[in-house]
């Protein structure tokens, strides 16, 4: 279960003190893995 989980479940950095640099910086990393996925899957 554990290991469905880790394929399907997405955690992210969450808390009062992120600045928004953090935030951007965050929002360009997920951005960035998310249109990686989607070309190998379209390879």
């Amino acid at each position: 279960m554990a290991e469905k989980a880790s394929a399907e479940v997405l955690s992210l950095p969450m808390h009062p003190y992120l600045t928004p640099p953090d935030q951007d910086r965050i929002v360009d990393a997920l951005f960035e893995a998310m249109d990686l996925a989607r070309k190998a899957e379209l390879a």
